[in-house]
């Protein structure tokens, strides 16, 4: 190989290492908080989802009602802005008697009225959802 072709391929491999190192995104910044249901007691599964027009991110509610919300990976940070929030399977029971904890409005961005404003610090939110309507 000549010094003419080692010098091009080291160009380009050097080239190309380059637009791996950048930023990778937006700064992300810490997003947690508990779901908590009317009446008492926590959520104790099911998922937060947070949407913009530009980002989505999800964590999942543990046995305790907390969550911690990732954009990237789980609990990494959601970038600054504003979001629409659905609060998804928030159930009990196994698959053939399932109890709903919270109204199924929650599961629709048009019908949750949950938002968050994330904002660049650690950011705390309490939800206090409601049951389900009786039937």
């Amino acid at each position: 190989m000549s010094f003419k072709s080692i010098l091009a391929v080291t160009l380009v491999v050097g080239l190309s290492l380059l637009g791996c190192g950048g930023a990778s995104g937006p700064a992300l910044y810490p997003v947690e908080g508990i779901v908590e249901i009317e009446g008492g007691g926590t959520a104790t599964q099911g998922e937060v989802i947070l949407t913009s027009s530009k980002f989505s991110a999800t964590g999942v509610i543990g046995t305790d009602g907390k969550f911690k919300l990732g954009t990237n990976n789980p609990g990494d940070g959601v970038p600054v802005g504003d979001y629409r929030a659905t609060v998804m399977g928030t159930s009990t029971g196994d698959y053939t008697a399932r109890v709903r904890l919270i109204d199924e409005k929650y599961e629709s961005e048009g019908s949750s009225g949950l938002k968050f404003s994330v904002a660049a610090k650690p950011n705390e939110y309490k939800l206090m959802l409601t049951k389900p309507a009786a039937n």
